[in-house]
């Protein structure tokens, strides 16, 4: 389960699901207004475990509506790896 998240920057997020588990997102490209959204939504395309990233979207709000933002990989941080910032 999702806890919460924080941006990294550019087309990046940290997803953190547990106390000291945290994995980064990178959407396929840019994703306008991630770095300001006050929440985002996870949706995947297909009904299997997500791996790789290419099969989940960030739905993240916007001016306009909410926005699929495609993800291209997601990878998980290792014990003691800091965020970047």
């Amino acid at each position: 389960a999702v806890s919460g998240y924080s941006h990294a920057r550019d087309n990046r997020v940290y997803v953190h699901t547990g106390p000291r588990e945290t994995y980064l997102f990178q959407t396929m490209g840019p994703c306008p207004d991630l770095g300001w959204a006050e929440n985002i939504g996870l949706d995947p395309a297909t009904a299997g475990p997500s791996c790789t990233g290419i099969d989940i979207d960030l739905i993240v709000p916007s001016t306009i509506g909410p926005r699929r933002c495609p993800v291209a990989m997601i990878r998980k941080l290792a014990p003691g790896e800091k965020e970047a910032r």
